[in-house]
């Protein structure tokens, strides 16, 4: 495995036009073949990757005579880049040996859990760790090649995963009463993503938390209308959270209130 030294002056980067950054600087490594070669090694990063899955990845239907001779150079290319000891080879594979932190996904990934699993108790550091995932998003994922087919899942996995980090940092500013830049957020995301019902439910809840029940009612029944268009209903969530703001319970007073077992409005015990 690559030494910890070393690695640590090795950023690959797929949130958006495929980069990789030694040493501080950008390394040209070639057009669309390589970056497909590197991109090919990143999803796998770490184990070894068979000559003919890559020659598959990198060329699809449009493979050369001298596929394999091709795909030789490239790597030759990447190594004196990357270095001998980073990118291994043995009978019929190659391998990526980088710390997995290399590549921008993952730690992207690993602050998205961090917020969500902060969110519940500590929302301004949830807030914090949503922003700095962000912070790593350059674009679309693999830039152009993203809809190369063997990149296309991983793809839209990490685009998904970018809307639910977006969804935490906005929860994140509604928890810290933060609606004023929350609120205009959310109604352009729901207009971008008419049946993401987590969105409608933070849409409503920051409406409601700043003092405007009735557009949080109209939204919800808009979001009735447009998964009726499909034949859906909206969730049980929603529907309690609509009978809450008629009632005039905080959303997030009924959510503790679930969390500790009582009832809205029973005295306790004493």
């Amino acid at each position: 495995m690559t030494e910890e030294t070393n690695v640590s002056s090795i950023e690959i980067r797929i949130l958006g036009p495929i980069e990789l950054e030694v040493d501080g600087r950008i390394e040209h490594i070639g057009g669309a073949r390589p970056q497909s070669l590197l991109a090919a090694l990143v999803l796998d990063v770490g184990h070894a990757v068979p000559v003919d899955r890559l020659i598959a990845d990198v060329w699809g239907d449009d493979q050369p005579a001298a596929a394999e001779t091709d795909l030789q150079s490239h790597i030759s290319r990447l190594r004196a880049v990357l270095g001998q000891d980073r990118l291994r080879s043995g009978d019929g594979w190659y391998q990526l040996d980088v710390v997995p932190e290399a590549i921008d996904a993952v730690r992207f990934e690993r602050m998205t859990l961090t917020a969500e699993s902060l969110l519940p108790s500590d929302p301004r550091a949830a807030l914090s760790a949503a922003t700095q995932a962000m912070g790593l998003w350059r674009g679309e994922p693999f830039g152009v090649l993203g809809d190369l087919p063997f990149l296309q899942s991983t793809a839209r996995r990490l685009v998904e995963l970018r809307l639910s980090t977006i969804e935490i940092r906005v929860q994140a500013e509604i928890e810290l009463g933060r609606t004023a830049r929350a609120v205009p957020l959310l109604a352009n995301l729901v207009e971008e993503n008419p049946y993401r019902e987590r969105l409608w439910y933070l849409l409503a809840d920051g409406l409601t938390r700043d003092g405007r029940r009735v557009e949080a009612l109209r939204a919800l029944r808009r979001l009735e209308r447009v998964l009726g268009d499909v034949g859906l209903e909206p969730s049980r969530e929603l529907r309690e959270l609509e009978q809450q703001i008629i009632d005039e319970v905080p959303p997030h007073v009924a959510r503790l209130a679930r969390h500790e077992g009582t009832a809205i409005g029973s005295t306790p015990d004493r």
